[in-house]
């Protein structure tokens, strides 16, 4: 009776780890970081209390494999299919797409990853950007988000922010060491977009740097 207890005490226990396990990948993904839990601990329990099951050897191999399964599930492929269902993107990425700036600052705060990539290889300030949100790229760039990165179509935030005609984030993004003469992987740098848009003003901002369009 008493082993049969710990047993069910051993298994619950496991169960419990998993479920953490499960509650902090799906939290580590929304920060950017991937899964991650206790590989082996649980899985092991599983197995040694199905051992000790009173039933037939059938019945415990079948309780192994959907134990197992569920452990797969909780350390792995829930995370990773709750990743994918939001294309990547992480709480900061979406509070960004808000504009909720509050919550962006409250995410850094927790150590969210600033340039975390999304399944588009787009950092929380390339949405900032997009989606014209200037608090919100300011508390990134503050933060030590790099102007510079690019998405998968090697498109910089710069590259945004002329192509929107947006002065203002242009402004912001230069001042913060954005390089205008990055191309993409379409041969084009936010300085040749510059010019194609014929803003004046923007024209003006690049020309000002090394190696600008004028240049």
């Amino acid at each position: 009776m008493i082993g049969q207890l710990f047993v069910w005490i051993a298994l619950a226990g496991a169960t419990a780890v998993d479920t953490w396990s499960l509650y902090h990948g799906v939290k580590r993904n929304q920060r950017g970081r991937g899964p991650s839990g206790i590989p082996l601990l649980p899985w092991a329990i599983y197995v040694t209390c199905a051992a000790f099951l009173p039933c037939t050897i059938t019945v415990k191999v079948v309780a192994i494999a959907l134990l197992s399964l569920f452990h797969v599930s909780c350390l792995w492929l829930i995370p990773l299919l709750y990743r994918e269902y939001y294309n990547g993107k992480t709480q900061l990425h979406r509070a960004v797409r808000r504009g909720d700036s509050s919550s962006v600052e409250r995410l850094i705060r927790q150590g969210a990853e600033v340039d975390a990539k999304g399944n588009e290889g787009s950092t929380p300030l390339h949405v900032a950007i997009e989606r014209g949100h200037v608090a919100a790229a300011e508390s990134l760039l503050s933060s030590g988000g790099d102007p510079n990165t690019r998405d998968r179509n090697g498109m910089t935030p710069l590259h945004l922010a002329v192509w929107r005609v947006d002065r203002g984030t242009v402004e912001l993004l230069i001042r913060s060491g954005a390089d205008p003469n990055i191309k993409s992987e379409f041969g084009t740098s936010p300085g040749d977009i510059a010019e194609d848009t014929g803003d004046r003003a923007i024209i003006a901002m690049m020309s000002e740097l090394p190696d600008g369009p004028d240049q």
